[in-house]
């Protein structure tokens, strides 16, 4: 799953790159409600990296573990924050 999440992620980065020399309507909503479904998919992913480390290793650390997550957090309220200005300069 963290191959398939990071062509995601590769091609998130594209479209934000496309959309900085040919902007339309089309790529800013692939951008924004595309990476708020790529994000969440992360917070999946990351949840299970943290369970499955913290059965295996010896010496878990849950603070470095969990700080992935924080950051996908961040990400996903970023994305909800433009959706709602972006749905705030339509009306």
């Amino acid at each position: 799953m963290g191959g398939i999440l990071a062509c995601g992620l590769g091609g998130l980065i594209g479209v934000s790159l496309i959309s900085m020399f040919w902007p339309s309507p089309a790529l800013m909503n692939i951008y924004m409600y595309g990476g708020l479904v790529l994000f969440g998919g992360f917070v999946l992913y990351d949840t299970q990296k943290i369970v499955f480390n913290a059965k295996r290793k010896a010496v878990y650390d849950p603070l470095n573990e969990s700080l992935s997550i924080y950051l996908d957090a961040i990400n996903i309220f970023q994305h909800f924050l433009m959706i709602f200005m972006n749905n705030q300069k339509k009306k």
